[in-house]
């Protein structure tokens, strides 16, 4: 059945089926859910519960009512978290009541990915202190400091043995390793694949790969988990295109810093 302006319907956000410029369509089993009156739709966002409606001066309205304060429309933008068959579609474009991005459900309006401008994710990793085994930096997301780095000492980009040449890199997210999550480098010189910032503490878990945390000791990053999941929220605010820039120095193992020979394989 196809949505009717003026109506209200249930809306579920893990639940990603139709791709932008289709049809809208609702039936049990999709984003688009069954319809409901205007005071169940007021109900469900003060409740929590996300709803939708296909008109903005309907959705504007319903977010005034449940909340006198003034909404504030976001455009649309990637779901935290694919849906079950693994669809990361954007969303429509919504209302948070009051401002308040928590406290009330989101009333969704319109065609999904109407208005839709991906943001670039631009991650800067700089290199600052060079240790025995490893070099630390400082991982910049978007200009916001997020959490430190440790990579292998430069051993002129053997694979599996050395960081990567300094440069900027395209990126992708893979969601296929036990973490879900984790960002691979496109393009690493050498022909070198699955370079992949993720979780781990020592330079014996890494293989070519950046490791993150929320503090470092020589040769070493901390809470890993915790400066992971940092990225991945901040990740969640700025969808787009990711790139991926080294900076800073190129140490060896023994403590000097090469020069010509220094960014190329």
């Amino acid at each position: 059945m196809a949505t009717i302006r003026g109506a209200f319907y249930e809306f579920h956000a893990e639940r990603v089926i139709s791709r932008p410029g289709q049809p809208l369509d609702t039936r049990a089993g999709i984003e688009i859910g069954p319809q409901i009156g205007s005071e169940a739709a007021l109900q469900h966002a003060r409740a929590g519960k996300d709803v939708y409606t296909f008109a903005g001066e309907d959705a504007y309205r319903l977010a005034l009512q449940v909340s006198p304060g003034k909404p504030v429309q976001e455009v649309p933008h990637h779901p935290p978290q694919s849906s079950p068959t693994g669809r990361m579609d954007v969303y429509f474009r919504h209302y948070h009541p009051g401002g308040d991005h928590d406290k009330f459900g989101h009333i969704f309006f319109g065609q999904r990915g109407e208005r839709y401008v991906p943001k670039e994710f631009h991650v800067v990793i700089k290199r600052k202190h060079s240790f025995a085994e490893g070099i630390v930096g400082e991982l910049y997301a978007n200009g916001v400091f997020v959490c430190y780095t440790l990579e292998l000492a430069w051993l002129w980009n053997q694979k599996n043995k050395s960081c990567v040449p300094r440069g900027k890199y395209s990126g992708f997210v893979r969601h296929d390793h036990k973490d879900k999550w984790r960002i691979e480098l496109i393009g690493v010189p050498g022909n070198r694949q699955n370079v992949q910032i993720h979780i781990g503490n020592y330079p014996r878990d890494i293989q070519g790969c950046v490791l993150v945390g929320t503090s470092y000791t020589p040769d070493a990053v901390w809470n890993s988990t915790a400066a992971y999941e940092k990225l991945k929220d901040t990740y969640e605010h700025a969808h787009g295109q990711i790139s991926v820039e080294f900076e800073g120095i190129l140490a060896t193992p023994w403590g000097d810093y090469p020069g010509a020979r220094s960014n190329l394989a």
